[in-house]
């Protein structure tokens, strides 16, 4: 009885809902507008009137248009109109979302132009769209993090949107070539960094030259702490440098590898002097280590081809490849023989299991061409057999 009773009570629920739905016949002149709003966040709380105002309840468009009917929101009233909301301590307690956003849209290069009476420049519904707005962590939503280059370029790769404003349109494709959108696109389990995480979203603005070090400091912070006990640490505070993007630059990061030693440092120093000898010998130090664990890891693939049982092997490797790994942020310090010696002993790692990968396949080899011989041998007897079977006859 109680189940038929649930049963009979989540139909009502479902006509209620059904009927109230029905009701809105906004949607009979704004079908794609409600086409877009069903996969909304708002979808739950709001409706069109919640918004444009009116009166839902009727097709009769005089009707409709009466209580408070506001029509189009226009672009110059969009990001009061939506801190309305989202302001209101009350309004968002419930979500746990932040009420600060419109503050900090204030504050961002974009809210102080959009204040001196520019409509141009990025406003709520340009990032987050106006009907169909979508959680950032939906796949589609133009804020989820593998599109936000893409949103953030649909106008900071628009040379007539940015001519205006004297601004390259170089950063996107620079962001895009880099090291941490590639990684981004192959899927790296790593919280990667996009242009929200250096610029900040409602806030954006560029970071001074002096505090792109402490941005990238999010994530390396060990490097940092490294840099600062090299002799570049000094030199460049003094000169007003940024300290990463001095060598890294600022959107088109390189991956860190023997190729940026070798590029980088003679951008500031000799051939030949103290400094650029340096650079030459912690290159060669990557530069052998990186070799090395290249060449196991291509010596585990044969062995796994034979087959032979590698996990032991595999687990060594990822052995090498960490003091490999550690060896990058220490090279910040300039201390060669610090960097020495982890590539040492990745090097060291890496040609032991060299030389035991190929110990075992000459014994397998080896084992190998005894059977074939063994084989040959029975093969040969069997013919001999075969053949003193006919002649004795």
């Amino acid at each position: 009885m109680k189940t038929i009773s649930a049963l009979l009570a989540m139909l009502a629920l479902d006509l209620l809902g059904s009927a109230a739905q029905a009701q809105n016949y906004c949607k009979i002149c704004h079908s794609e507008q409600e086409v877009e709003f069903r996969d909304s966040v708002h979808r739950e709380e709001l409706s069109c009137v919640s918004c444009h105002g009116g009166d839902a309840s009727t097709s009769e468009l005089p009707q409709a248009h009466t209580k408070g009917f506001r029509g189009k929101i226009t672009r110059t009233q969009i990001p009061a109109f939506c801190a309305g909301c989202h302001a209101d301590r009350e309004q968002m307690r419930p979500y746990g979302l932040s009420t600060d956003q419109y503050a900090l849209y204030q504050t961002s290069g974009h809210g102080r132009k959009f204040a001196q009476g520019d409509a141009e420049v990025a406003i709520c519904t340009d990032c987050h769209q106006s009907h169909r707005i979508l959680s950032r962590d939906h796949p589609q939503s133009p804020i989820h993090r593998q599109h936000i280059a893409a949103t953030c370029g649909h106008c900071h790769a628009d040379a007539e949107r940015m001519r205006p404003y004297g601004l390259s349109v170089g950063v996107v494709a620079d962001y895009e070539a880099s090291v941490h959108a590639q990684a981004q696109r192959q899927g790296s389990a790593a919280r990667l960094p996009s242009c929200a995480d250096c610029h900040g979203s409602h806030g954006a603005a560029p970071p001074g030259v002096g505090d792109v070090s402490k941005v990238c400091m999010h994530c390396h912070r060990q490097t940092r702490e490294f840099f600062h006990l090299s002799p570049h640490f000094k030199t460049l505070a003094a000169s007003g440098y940024g300290e990463c993007a001095a060598c890294h630059s600022n959107h088109r990061i390189l991956e860190p590898g023997p190729e940026l030693w070798a590029s980088t440092c003679s951008t500031c120093h000799e051939a030949g002097s103290e400094a650029a000898r340096t650079g030459e010998q912690i290159l060669a130090l990557f530069s052998q280590a990186q070799a090395d664990v290249a060449q196991a890891r291509e010596t585990i693939a044969q062995a796994r081809q034979v087959p032979l049982a590698v996990e032991d092997y595999e687990q060594r490797l990822r052995t090498a490849s960490t003091y490999l790994m550690e060896a990058g942020p220490l090279s910040h310090t300039l201390d060669a023989a610090a960097v020495e010696e982890l590539t040492r002993k990745s090097r060291s790692v890496a040609q032991e299991l060299e030389t035991e990968i190929h110990e075992k396949m000459e014994v397998f080899e080896g084992r190998r061409l005894v059977v074939a011989l063994i084989w040959l041998y029975l093969l040969i007897t069997i013919l001999a057999l075969q053949y003193y079977k006919r002649w004795s006859r």
